[in-house]
């Protein structure tokens, strides 16, 4: 049921934040949203995943707007570090 819990959560935030997938193999996503186009606030906010153990890159494409995101495929199944995650992200949502 968490899983479940989690990806509702997930599609809710991307939707709200206009988040798309542009790619996503295994261990690597790339995502876009308008929002984030010249956000500084968007480069502060993943200063705090700099140091998360299985993350092992994350690029920021300020002027597009695009995250890559290079991961240990291990971490879709960490659900309790994920809730964390979504509620820094939620957090920063809410601040803008």
């Amino acid at each position: 049921m968490f899983p479940f819990l989690i990806g509702r959560r997930v599609y809710s935030m991307m939707k709200k934040y206009q988040i798309e997938i542009l790619n996503h193999q295994p261990g690597r996503i790339e995502l876009y949203s308008p929002m984030w186009k010249d956000s500084d606030e968007m480069s502060e906010l993943l200063t705090q995943f700099d140091k998360e153990p299985g993350l092992h890159n994350i690029a920021f494409a300020k002027r597009e707007g695009t995250l890559q995101i290079s991961f240990d495929e291990a971490l879709t199944k960490d659900y309790a570090r994920l809730e964390q995650w979504m509620q820094r992200l939620e957090q920063f949502g809410r601040n803008r």
